[in-house]
């Protein structure tokens, strides 16, 4: 085996507090069936560290950039001294929020009613109107109002505004007496106790005064409570956590399957030697919900579970939710139209860059994007996601991708078949078999052709690397086969039933067998040591929109993909971008009208088969209504 340089990564987070600019009706195109699978029509990506946020303003301004990788929180928004009419603005109901995390197995918040009492004294509306300058919502739901899960105006009653009255009373009830002499409760055995309100040092502002404001919702309930930033340390004894922890959620998805990673019993049993991140939040009723969230047959029965989960969660409050994450983004249009906003990525992700065109309405040209950071781990398997995934959507092929709200839309496959014993004899009692057959014409940059082979080889190069400690390899002990039969077939099979194994392998990365094999590739065990671009001994083959093309200290450039399996060499006649955004002015989630297919078909048992032709829309449509 080979071996090969490891590189380590140092990020410098630099936050600056700017007033937000007046925003502007964006120059978007809205994703139809007939242009979400074809482009680019631009020929190079050039990515640019600038260094600081003043730079991407000026840089935007002077036109040396025509796009911010990612889109800013409201207190980080750039402010432009002249107006420029060609600089616009997307406002977007990020797939996040902001939260409070509370530490359950700590006394006095492993107590549910005193952890109900803090809900109804913390000011959300104050955090709106002071601190998110009234663009953003209040929220309960530990699921994001971006999904179709989310059933936020079915929750009561709701923590919205200061009920400090409704919350003293609460403790009154349970023994939480106010000692005369300090102002302060005390506990129904005459302890006193104080909570700390803590946030991730050097993450942001927004994070401290959001610690405040809990701080003051604690003092209004006499409970003495203060702030202060918290010091991620390795292997962290659980008595040096804070009892209520700031911070901000992000998803990646419609599905809500994480659930099962933050809050069950399971997780919440706390090391005594190592704490593992967790509400360590334990409820019995809670894990029956999850077991049938997990493991349910088809959308409704999932959704139904997912509903009472949200409900015992906001009763129980391991998990205080604020607000939706509103983002912005600032670029220019003076160059290039098509700008598509997403609720990841707003217009600088991959379905912006598949079709922006030139204002002249030709083909070809450089869109220019400038950046805080550029990532130093081209790795797939290392890489933070976070940073990570506005290059590799561009430069690896998946069976669907994540489309601009969220919904799945296919990449490499045509059709997806999912069945059990009681839709085919064949398929062991208790087992699914998910069959996806993929495109023909897809070829990786070396000019090797794409096959099932590949995306097969993918899912097995993951569980034997994972034996060498590849995280890819995790939570795949339900998957007992994945094998190509044809060269446009593969098949995955699991030795359990649920609605989330359609959806297991539908976004990860496939990376070619000829290059990653055991016997003259990289191989299982040299997965970490892999280091593309940063290392040109290792093979840099990949099968994406793009190319990687140059590299150095500052910018990163890529190409258009000559073999892109969807490209369109010529923009089409009579084509007209409408200007419609993706996302309400309002900010609010909004509904895709295309197809209104719940499970990939009716249900896991009922001959689930489904041809997937140019979109594909998860979204429940009937419950996504119930958020508007």
């Amino acid at each position: 085996m080979r071996r090969y340089r490891r590189f380590g990564v140092a990020v410098l987070v630099i936050t600056v507090f700017l007033t937000f600019p007046m925003s502007t009706n964006a120059s978007q195109i809205t994703l139809t069936s007939d242009n979400v699978l074809r482009g680019p029509y631009v020929d190079k990506v050039v990515y640019r560290s600038v260094g600081n946020y003043d730079n991407l303003v000026y840089y935007l301004q002077t036109g040396e950039i025509d796009l911010i990788l990612d889109p800013i929180n409201l207190w980080r928004s750039p402010t432009f001294e002249v107006e420029d009419p060609y600089i616009e603005f997307i406002q977007t109901s990020g797939n996040g929020y902001w939260c409070i995390d509370l530490n359950c197995w700590r006394y006095p918040l492993n107590i549910s009613d005193f952890r109900r009492a803090f809900a109804y004294a913390f000011d959300k509306t104050r955090v709106i109107t002071e601190i998110m300058q009234g663009l953003s919502n209040v929220h309960d739901s530990i699921v994001p109002p971006t999904s179709s899960f989310c059933i936020e105006n079915e929750l009561e009653p709701h923590y919205y505004t200061n009920q400090a009255d409704i919350g003293n009373q609460i403790l009154d009830d349970i023994g939480f007496e106010v000692d005369t002499t300090t102002g302060y409760r005390r506990g129904p055995n005459g302890e006193s106790f104080g909570i700390e309100v803590s946030y991730y040092w050097g993450q942001s502002e927004i994070d401290e005064i959001m610690a405040q404001v809990a701080v003051d919702a604690l003092n209004e309930l006499h409970v003495f409570a203060y702030s202060g930033p918290f010091f991620v340390v390795a292997n962290l004894l659980p008595k040096s956590y804070p009892d209520m922890l700031v911070r901000d959620a992000n998803f990646y998805t419609n599905n809500v399957d994480w659930l099962s990673n933050k809050t069950w019993s399971e997780f919440a049993v706390v090391d005594p030697t190592y704490w593992k991140p967790t509400f360590s939040f334990s409820n019995a009723t809670y894990d029956l919900y999850l077991d049938e969230m997990l493991h349910g047959l088809n959308y409704d029965s999932v959704y139904e579970a997912a509903a009472q989960i949200q409900r015992i969660i906001h009763h129980n409050v391991p998990r205080l939710v604020i607000c939706p994450k509103t983002l912005l983004q600032p670029y220019r249009t003076d160059t290039f139209e098509g700008h598509i906003g997403d609720v990841i990525r707003g217009v600088s992700g991959i379905w912006s860059l598949c079709n922006m065109r030139s204002n002249t309405g030709s083909s070809g040209g450089t869109v220019h994007i400038g950046s805080l950071y550029l990532m130093r781990n081209f790795n797939i398997y290392t890489a933070d996601y976070q940073f990570s995934k506005p290059f590799f959507e561009n430069l690896w092929p998946t069976l669907f991708t994540i489309g601009p709200n969220l919904e799945f839309i296919p990449n490499l496959a045509t059709s997806i078949i999912s069945e059990t014993h009681a839709d085919n004899s064949a398929v062991p009692e208790g087992y699914t078999r998910i069959t996806v057959d993929i495109i023909s014409n897809a070829t990786w940059s070396d000019g090797v052709p794409l096959t099932a082979g590949d995306v097969a080889f993918t899912t097995n190069y993951e569980l034997e690397s994972g034996v060498y400690g590849n995280p890819a390899g995790r939570n795949m002990e339900e998957l007992v086969a994945a094998y190509a039969p044809t060269p446009t077939r593969v098949v995955f099979e699991y030795n359990t039933v649920s609605y989330w194994h359609i959806f297991d392998r539908a976004t990860r990365y496939i990376i070619p067998k000829h290059i990653f094999n055991d016997f003259d590739g990289i191989g299982y065990e040299e997965w970490e040591a892999w280091d593309p671009v940063f290392n040109p001994q290792d093979p840099r083959v990949t099968c994406g929109t793009f190319i990687m093309d140059s590299f150095n200290h500052s910018t990163y450039e890529m190409i258009k993909n000559p073999d892109y399996y969807y490209l369109a060499r010529e923009l089409p006649e009579n084509e007209t971008s409408p200007q419609t955004s993706t996302t309400p002015s309002n900010g609010e989630p909004m509904t895709f009208d295309l197809f209104n297919l719940v499970t990939f078909g009716v249900s896991i048992g009922s001959s689930a088969i489904i041809l997937v032709s140019t979109a594909l829309i998860i979204n429940h449509q009937r419950e996504n209504a119930r958020l508007n």
